[in-house]
């Protein structure tokens, strides 16, 4: 009976060490794959990454929206932090900035709602890093790797020159190192 006593305290611990270890360990094994695919497909670090819009089996998102013009960047800020800037496109129906922490967690999340101007700066960067400049908004990330994502949902995908436009609008928004103040 004791034999069987610590048989079932055993297996009851290794279940919730495993438990302990997906529920934590999931997300950030998440982000690493979402990475190492997109640098795959000849992705880098810190550069954005402007996307054409979705079609059916093209993408890892199942269901992703095809009146979506989608722009990424897999960040490591282990080198200093950096700053998107640039004129918001202004022909979207929807426009959003967001930046995933390397657990998935959602860091910051900016639309055209909250950034109404056409200009636009904001500072990626860690806790124990400053940036020297103007800028409206900051996403502080807990650790140094990141995924920044922004969306622009099209007002129609179905006229070829509106799309192509609006591409040139997405591409005056770039992403550079941020300037620091001396220490």
């Amino acid at each position: 009976m004791r034999a069987s006593l610590i048989g079932v305290i055993a297996f009851a611990a290794a279940a919730a060490a495993t438990h302990a270890v997906l529920l934590f360990g999931s997300p950030t094994w998440a982000t690493d794959y979402q990475i190492d695919q997109g640098l795959k497909r000849g992705g880098g670090w810190n550069r954005l990454i402007y996307g054409k819009p979705p079609r059916a089996g093209t993408t890892t998102v199942g269901l992703a929206n095809p009146d979506t013009l989608g722009t990424r960047a897999y960040l490591d800020l282990s080198g200093g932090p950096l700053i998107v800037e640039g004129v918001r496109p202004q022909s979207c129906a929807y426009w959003s900035l967001s930046v995933f922490a390397h657990d998935t967690d959602t860091v910051l999340v900016r639309s055209d709602r909250e950034l109404p101007g056409a200009r636009l700066a904001v500072a990626l960067r860690t806790e124990d890093q400053a940036v020297a400049e103007p800028v409206q908004a900051s996403a502080v990330l807990p650790s140094p790797k990141g995924v920044l994502l922004i969306r622009c949902f099209m007002k129609t995908r179905t006229d070829a020159a509106y799309v192509a436009g609006l591409a040139r609008e997405i591409r005056a928004v770039t992403m550079r190192p941020a300037r620091v103040a001396a220490p």
